[in-house]
Formats: structure tokens, sequence, C-alpha cells
């Protein structure tokens, strides 16, 4: 055996708060992985964790992959290095881990498989909480499983895992789980003679001396390929059997008894949770429908998907999905941002390549349905419970017609109007008006037939600025960020509305400090914007048709808009959810579909699929758009500055 080791990063500049983090050993075992290890190393080296210490042990292969790790040992354009790689036969990956953890310094320990990685970020948010959290002895996570550059939630890891879970076979997600060395070596460290459960023989030997604690968040990714140990399931099994009866060899009668009934009233409890309850925005691993069909991955997804009201990073991911609307390959990562309830498009687009796109479908959209060709990803999703679907099959034609005689037009107009009068605004007066986002001038076209008001635009897409100029609207073309520059500064508006624009844009805070220098003193700015709240996700999950991935960049929850208005100094005067039964009829579609296929805002659809979402938009109207669970938000805000005054 040989042991070569590199100093481990180390920063000294960054303050007293980084000194107190808890050093991290993580180790990676490998045998003949050359096939998956560079991404594995590079998803650790990458980490923005100074008080990491990296292990990787090698047992002896064959197939170059030590030369792959000779070559990162000396890289030095990562924030960290590999601090120690031990080379030489071993007795099995358990053997080559328990190495590992012989020369390993950290307070807290974990190992990541040659073909795991980890989540951009990952380790410091795992660091900072055992330094906010002395208590903690161990932690667990839910994980992200990639498939052909797929990426997907893992199934549901249950809080509060114990003893009585892991008799009954539990198997926690390893490569998202962390403890202290303490408790580690209270438990006398990894058992070497296991060749595949070594890592459910420690988990159950720790939850004899710590509590577990389950960490909201992604934090690892677990790889499906052809060959991996982690598909030889049934002699996994079969050493899980052995560790459990080694380990109640070693506990009384007793104790077993009490394990046997909080094992019955906690199946019992269980039960009722998931038959009651469950997790918004929670969209697990389609195995149905694998493997995903093919799709690129587009470069940058190794990096962190940010808020745009912090910077911080995102604490989980949500689904993966290529263009469903008008059928680009590329793949789009959505995350979400759970403090502030809003989901982020990932990775980042250069403004010029997004334009470009813009300009390729939105002019001329796509007027029929694009087909899956293989496998679909979430094909036929159902949140819906079963009051719902009954619900959702009354007929409800003439009622319909007689309570929402208008509901399958555009009623953008009336909306607008609506909020504006709940938010004091007197609409009979003539408003100097500005569409952010007007595309080709629709919304100018009803306000200048309609009202006295006096509308302008602007708009980033050239060929359509140019169509509603061509109708006589005065259009800006650009986009929301450069308003400033673009609009005359002494051009003031009493209403400035993002109408479904906000979402597009990468820095929502950016754009409404712009544009609040256009505002009039008492003026007011709408944002129109499809709602993260809404039931429809719901019944849909990743097939909603409000993703719209790349384009739509951000989906705000109702916490999310208002703090978003903070955040940019505006005052919340009035939220209002909407729905619209067409949105519904893509839905309806690309559900049927699944993400591999794509439905565009052209296509005219068949009479089963109208009927069906004109119900389902009545009962929306009727229930979920009045508890603030519709399709798309009207939220009302003014400038901070001007003063307090009735506000949600």
């Amino acid at each position: 055996m040989t042991v070569g080791r590199q100093a481990s990063s180390a920063v000294t500049s960054a303050g007293s708060a980084m000194a107190s983090l808890p050093r991290i050993t993580v180790v990676t075992p490998v045998l003949n992985g050359a096939a998956h290890i560079a991404e594995t190393l590079e998803s650790v080296l990458r980490q923005d964790y100074p008080e990491l210490e990296y292990i990787v042990a090698d047992g002896g292969s064959t197939d170059g992959t030590l030369d792959i790790i000779r070559r990162y040992e000396t890289r030095d354009d990562f924030p960290q290095r590999i601090s120690l790689v031990i080379s030489g036969p071993d007795r099995g990956m358990y053997d080559a881990i328990a190495r590992g953890f012989e020369h390993a310094s950290g307070d807290i320990y974990c190992y990541l498989n040659a073909d795991d990685l980890f989540e951009c970020g990952g380790l410091r948010s795992v660091g900072e909480y055992f330094m906010q959290h002395p208590e903690t002895q161990v932690i667990y996570h839910e994980d992200i499983v990639q498939v052909d550059g797929w990426k997907f939630p893992n199934v549901r890891q249950p809080g509060n895992v114990d003893t009585v879970d892991l008799l009954k076979g539990h198997i926690l997600f390893q490569d998202g789980v962390f403890w202290r060395r303490s408790v580690f070596e209270a438990v006398g460290g990894m058992r070497r003679d296991l060749k595949l459960a070594g890592d459910f023989d420690l988990w159950l030997r720790l939850s004899s001396r710590a509590s577990f604690v389950r960490r909201s968040g992604h934090v690892s990714c677990f790889r499906m390929h052809p060959g991996q140990l982690s598909s030889r399931m049934d002699r996994y099994q079969r050493e899980m059997e052995q560790s459990i009866a080694d380990f109640l060899a070693t506990v009384s009668i007793g104790k077993r008894a009490s394990w046997t009934l909080q094992s019955l009233f906690r199946n019992t409890y269980r039960k009722l949770a998931r038959k009651w309850g469950s997790e918004r925005l929670f969209f697990p691993i389609d195995f149905r429908n694998l493997p995903p069909p093919t799709a690129t991955v587009p470069p940058g997804t190794e990096e962190i998907a940010r808020s745009p009201i912090d910077g911080k990073p995102a604490e989980r991911l949500l689904f993966t999905a290529p263009d469903t609307r008008f059928g680009e390959r590329e793949l789009n990562h959505i995350y979400l941002d759970e403090r502030h309830g809003i989901a982020i498009t990932h990775p980042h687009i250069a403004a010029d390549r997004l334009d470009a796109l813009y300009q390729k479908h939105y002019s001329s959209p796509p007027m029929e349905l694009k087909l899956p060709e293989t496998t679909s990803p979430y094909r036929q999703f159902d949140g819906k419970r079963f009051w719902e679907k009954l619900l959702f099959r009354l007929p409800v034609g003439i009622l319909s017609r007689i309570l929402f005689p208008g509901a399958g037009s555009d009623n953008t107009l009336q909306e607008l109007i609506t909020v504006l009068e709940r938010s004091n605004v007197d609409t009979a007066t003539p408003l100097r008006f500005l569409d952010v986002g007007c595309f080709e001038g629709h919304l100018l076209d009803q306000i200048r037939s309609n009202t006295g008001w006096k509308p302008s635009g602007l708009e980033p897409n050239k060929l359509a600025a140019d169509t509603a100029k061509g109708k006589g609207h005065q259009v800006w073309c650009g986009h929301a960020e450069d308003a400033g520059a673009l609009i005359p500064r002494e051009q003031k508006f009493d209403v400035i509305h993002l109408g479904q624009s906000i979402e597009h844009v990468d820095d929502p805070v950016g754009v409404l400090v712009h544009l609040k220098r256009l505002l009039a003193p008492r003026g007011v700015l709408v944002v129109s914007t499809p709602n993260l709240d809404s039931r429809e996700i719901d019944w849909f999950g990743p097939t909603w048709a409000h993703w719209h991935p790349p384009y739509h960049r951000h989906v705000f929850s109702g916490k999310g808009l208002h703090a978003l208005a903070q955040k940019a100094g505006f005052l919340p005067l009035h939220l209002q959810t909407f729905s619209n039964p067409y949105w519904t009829c893509m839905s309806l579609a690309q559900n049927r579909l699944g993400l591999g296929g794509s439905v565009s805002h052209a296509v005219h659809f068949d009479r089963r699929t109208t009927r069906e979402a004109r119900r389902i938009n009545f009962w929306k109207k009727i229930i979920w758009d009045r508890l603030d669970k519709g399709d798309y938000c009207l939220f009302v805000m003014k400038d901070a500055a001007a003063g307090d005054s009735r506000h949600v």
C-alpha cells in the first residue's frame, strides 16, 4: 500500500465564523472506477467549504483510475485539494472506507462512493448545520437520482428514522448521511467484513447511541448506471438480515419488545399520514417512465442555483425538464428556494441566447402537439384527491355559462381593473400606463379600445415590438432591466404592469428597482405572474403548463412576491389569484404527453380536453381562486417611500 498526502485547503482570511466550522472528512472508496471517478472528484473539489479533508482510497485499480486520481491530486484550479490518496489491495469497499477513516482528522465524517456526487454548496450547508446544532450527532437527507443527465428527487425519507425503522429494513440514502467522529468511534467504527450492507450496519449501530435528524434539502446525487453494487439487492438484503441478527444478539428481550410495540404504533401513524397528508412540491422519481428520453445537459448545471432574494443556495431540486413549450431538448433543473417560496430554473442561460430562442419560437409557435418519441417522465402524473376527481366529473356547463360567461376569453384587462380598484386606484381617470413585456400589443389594443388610459409598452422581442408599433402604439424595444435607460427620465407612469414577464428575468429585484424610478408619485406597479401556490401544481406536478423552462426563470408563491416587494423597496397593496381554462388545457395535454412531449401556447385543443378544462376551471373559480390557489397572481404594490396605506 502506498500513501500520498497533500496539504488540505485552508482559508485563513474567512473570519471567526469560518474558524468555528467543523472539519469534515470525506472518504471516497474506488476500485476500477475510471468511467465515473473524475466527476465524483470534481463534485467534492468544487465545494466552497474551507474545513474539508478529502481522502481517496483506491483498492488497486487496473483501469487507469489511479492515474485520474493523481492528475486531480496535483490540480490547483478547484477551491479544494485532495488531502490523501491511499492505494493498495483491500478486502472490499468497507475495508477501504475504514482505512480512510483511520487517517481522518475531521470532526464530521461521511463517505461518497466513486460514482456519486455532492451538490454544489452541499458541504457548507452540512457544516453550518452541525456548527449551529452542537447536540446533533447524525443527520441524513433525501437525495437526487441522476439518470442519463436527468435529475429526479429520490423517494421520500421519513422524519425521525431510528432503530425501530432500521430493524424493519429501512434504508437511508448513504451519500446524504453525516455523523460526528465521536459517535462513530463509540460504536466501533466501520464493519470491514461486509461487502454490500456495511452502510446499513453502521446506521443500525449508530442509532443505538444517537438520534438521527433529517435535514430538508438535497446535498448529494446518486447516479444510476448498469453494474453498480446497489443493483445487487438480494445480496444486500441477506447482509442486512445478518447485521440485524448480530445487533439483536447484543440487546435485552425487554428492549426488543419495546421496539416491537413502537413499530406497531408507527406503522399505523405513518399509514394515516400518507393517506391524509402530502408535502407540496415533491415530485419523486418516475420509475414507470425510465429511462428518460435523450436530452442534452448544458454547461453550468454543476453550479449553485441561487435565490433571487438573498443569493443563498436553493435548498432542493424539484425536477428536470426540457423545453415543454417548443420542444428544444436541452435540460433545465428546477430548484426550490424554500425560505422564500420561489422556484428557480437552472442553469443560467446567456441573455443573447435566450433572446434568440424568443425570436425563434414566440412569434411563430408550433400549432400542433409534439408527441414523445420514447418513455416520457411524469406522464399521467395525478395528484388529485379522491373528492376532487369526483368534483371534476360533475356536469357544470350551463351553470358555468351563467356564473362565468367570459371564463374562456382573455380577461386580462378586467382582472387588471379589478385589482387596481381594490388597491384604491381610480381607473376612471386617464392613467398613464406602461405594459412591460407587451409582446405584440394585445393588452395595449384592449386598453385603447375600452378605457381612457394612455398606454405604452416595452418589449425585448424585436419582431413582437415592431408588430405592436405597427398598430400605432408607443413601444420601446428592450429588456425590463434597461427600462431606465430606454425610457426618458421625465416620462412617469401611474400604472406599470409586468404582465407575465417578471418570471422571465434573472434579476427580478433589480428590474423592480429600475422600474420604480418610472412611477409617478402615487403610481402603482402590478405584477401578473404564475402562482407557485396554485392547486393545479398539486394535480399536474411537473406537467403544469406554467413551469415553462427555460423561459420562466422564477415562479413565485405569494410569500415569494412579498419577499420580492420588500427587497425592492415596495409596499404590497393587494394580491389576488385567477385562472383561465386555456392554461388548464395546456396542463391536461402536457400531462398526457409527459415531459418528453411539448405543448405550445398556439395549440387548438380537442373538445374532450376543452370540456375537461372548463369543468376544472369552474371549480377553481368557485374554490381555489378564492383561497389564493388560482393559476396566476396579480400583485399590486407601491413605492415604500411614498408612505403606508392599506396593504395585504
